[in-house]
């Protein structure tokens, strides 16, 4: 039979996460690194707000929210789990669509004549 009892299994703890301590609120600070940086962030999303500002994720929504009204920022996707902004494109787009009215416009005055 067996030779007594050996070492018992002990259960692993399992993983723990680290627990995040972010911030609920902007301080002066961080919110004007936030209105400074993030309008010129190609990809910009909630976890990543939240990570690199480490402020929670609902606050996190709601500065993103309060640019995009505002209309520093554009919104790409806005799903049930996702929310994606991107930066909005530089002036040089309304430039080009005014030539190319322009040039509407010309080619309009030839044909009436």
């Amino acid at each position: 039979g067996g030779k007594g009892k050996g070492k018992k299994k002990k259960w692993s703890k399992g993983k723990t996460r680290e627990t995040l301590d972010n911030d609920v609120l902007f301080t002066k600070e961080t919110y004007k690194k936030f209105a400074r940086e993030i309008p010129k962030t190609e990809v910009i999303t909630v976890a990543f707000i939240s990570e690199r500002f480490k402020v929670s994720g609902s606050l996190a929504r709601r500065a993103l929210r309060a640019l995009h009204k505002a209309g520093k920022i554009r919104r790409v996707v806005k799903s049930k789990g996702l929310l994606l902004y991107t930066k909005v494109p530089e002036k040089v787009v309304p430039v080009v669509e005014e030539a190319a009215v322009e040039d509407a416009a010309s080619s309009d005055a030839k044909d009436s004549k």
